[in-house]
This record gives C-alpha cells, sequence and structure tokens, in this order.
C-alpha cells in the first residue's frame, strides 16, 4: 500500500496534533503517525 501526502508528522500527541491541524487547515495534505494504537482518556 502506498499512501501518498504533502507532510507527514511523526508523533500525535498534542503538538503533533496540532500541527496536523493548523497544516490541514491552511490546506496542506497532512497524515499523522503515532506508534501507539489505543488512547486513554482520563
Amino acid at each position: 500500500m502506498v499512501i501518498t501526502t504533502q507532510c507527514c508528522i511523526a508523533g500525535g500527541g498534542p503538538a503533533g496534533l496540532m500541527l496536523g491541524y493548523l497544516l490541514a487547515r491552511s490546506g496542506i495534505e497532512v497524515i499523522v503517525l503515532e506508534r501507539v494504537t489505543s488512547v486513554k482518556l482520563v
């Protein structure tokens, strides 16, 4: 499988997600990669 994107962000923490959001909002095609597959709600 091949995924094509303009920007790849490694890390889905607060900073990575915010960067992905801001870039996507400005029209840049973004993918955010995260190693951990589960989400822990506090």
